[in-house]
This record gives structure tokens, C-alpha cells and sequence, in this order.
């Protein structure tokens, strides 16, 4: 069968520069997710690139303070306790633009007009047309435990590490592209499905909270908590030509509250 891209990769020049074009920001992973064990840090969850990229991005961090109440005293005094970690939500939209091709025959007259294999290389460039109950099936197991056998015990896996790649987000404590999360909210939206049933448009409301714990790493050093120097050298390390000019230094004369 014909792929009805073909004269537009050929008028684009062909090859992996064309289908760059055609598929969403510029074929780069502009954002991606994989999950390794909470036991181990092995691979248990591949890593997969969203279609698109998120309308908006929450990121929230809680700051838990003691408050004392001295008798008499016009404010109560405020002393740290710990910091909750941060809470990232966000939506992740999938749509097809074609029905699947067992279906095809039963599908709409324009499709029939243009016939197309809609899991080929360039019709299902990422964003265009993914495989939506894959791409649930996959988002739902980060909140799914799984049970190793161990001899004659089961050993409780519990559901993965994500990591959460955001290209040039920079928003991990120490500038890099990565953050370390835990998925507690995975909500799906079916907004329009195919007329044999097959979902067309879903969104998937994400939910994730930072974890510090690196099960992979060696014993003694599997927690490492984040620390205001570790975003002071980040920030120092961003130069003008990789992320905009710095801001200029405000001074500001204070010595008492």
C-alpha cells in the first residue's frame, strides 16, 4: 500500500530529516519517563517519550516550619523543621489522528480516500498517532507493585522510581534535565473514541512526588537530600549562552527584621 506521505518526505528530502520535520518538536524526546525498581534501581519500566509536551507543568514544594507562641508576644516565632519535597502535576494529552488498521475498512470515507498503514514510520511519528491503551497500559504500571519469588517467599516489589526527563527544563536541585519521583496519581480521561470503540483523544492527569533514595546505589549513600548549595553551584553553572543572561544583583540594606 502507498504511503500518502511519501511525496511530502520527498519533497522534504527524504530520510530521517523529513520525518524529523513531520513529527512533533522536531523529533527531539523533549520529554520522556522510564522506571527503575524502589529494591534495587534495575530497569523495570522502558523508557517511552510523551507525544506531546504539557500545556503547563505544577511544581510545588512544601517547607514545614514549627510555630512557638511566646504569651504577649505580637508574632509567634517561626522554626524550621523540614522540607516536604516537591509535588509535580501535570497532563499528558493523547490523540489519534487515524483509526487502527484492523479497523480501517469500517472507518470513516476520508479514510478510505487515503489509505495508509497508520503505525508506519511517518503517520505514526510520535505525537501523531500513538497507541493510546499501550500508553495507558504503561503510564498505570508506575503505580502497580509487583512480587518476586525469593526461594519459597515472595518478595514485595514496590511500584517503580520515574524518572522524569524534561529536556533543558533544568529542573532537578543540581541543574540537570532529570528528576527522581514517585507516581501517586494517574487519572484517564476518555474525551472522544473511533466508532469501533477504539480510544481517539484521552488526557492522563500525572501526579509525582521527589524522592531522594537511589535504590542502585551503593550502601550508605542510596539517600542524598538536596541542599541550597547544590542549587547555588547549579546556578553558577548556567551561562549566558546555554540559558539567557544572568539577572543583575539588587543590593538590599537591611539589618533588622
Amino acid at each position: 500500500m502507498a504511503d500518502p506521505w511519501s511525496g511530502v518526505v520527498a519533497g522534504l528530502g527524504g530520510g530521517a530529516l523529513a520525518a524529523a520535520l513531520l513529527s512533533d518538536n522536531n523529533g527531539l524526546p523533549a520529554m520522556a519517563m522510564k522506571g527503575v525498581s524502589a529494591l534495587d534501581g534495575r530497569d523495570v519500566l522502558e523508557s517511552h517519550r510523551f507525544p506531546y509536551l504539557p500545556e503547563t507543568i505544577n511544581d510545588t514544594i512544601s517547607v514545614e516550619y514549627m510555630t512557638k507562641n511566646p504569651p504577649g508576644s505580637s508574632h509567634s516565632l517561626q522554626q524550621w523543621a523540614s522540607n516536604g519535597g516537591r509535588v509535580l502535576t501535570f497532563e499528558v494529552r493523547l490523540v489519534r489522528d487515524m483509526e487502527v488498521a484492523d479497523e480501517q475498512a469500517e472507518a470513516s470515507v476520508a479514510t478510505k480516500i487515503l489509505p495508509a498503514d497508520p503505525d508506519s514510520d511517518i503517520v505514526g511519528a510520535p505525537g501523531r498517532n500513538p497507541n493510546i491503551p499501550y500508553y495507558i497500559s504503561w503510564l498505570r504500571s508506575f503505580c502497580y507493585p509487583d512480587f518476586l519469588k525469593d526461594g519459597g517467599y515472595s518478595l514485595i516489589d514496590p511500584p517503580p522510581i520515574a524518572l522524569l526527563y524534561a529536556k533543558n527544563l533544568r529542573w532537578n536541585e543540581d541543574g540537570s534535565d532529570v528528576i527522581w519521583a514517585v507516581m501517586n496519581q494517574c487519572d484517564v480521561t476518555y474525551n472522544k473514541a473511533f466508532r469501533s470503540g477504539n480510544p481517539k483523544d484521552v488526557t492522563v492527569s500525572l501526579g509525582f512526588a521527589q524522592v531522594v533514595q537511589n535504590p542502585g546505589a551503593s550502601a550508605g549513600s542510596r539517600v542524598r537530600f538536596k541542599t541550597r548549595t547544590d542549587m547555588l553551584k547549579a546556578r553558577d553553572a548556567m551561562t549566558v549562552g546555554s540559558t539567557g543572561r544572568k539577572p543583575g544583583v539588587t543590593p538590599i540594606d537591611s539589618t533588622k527584621p
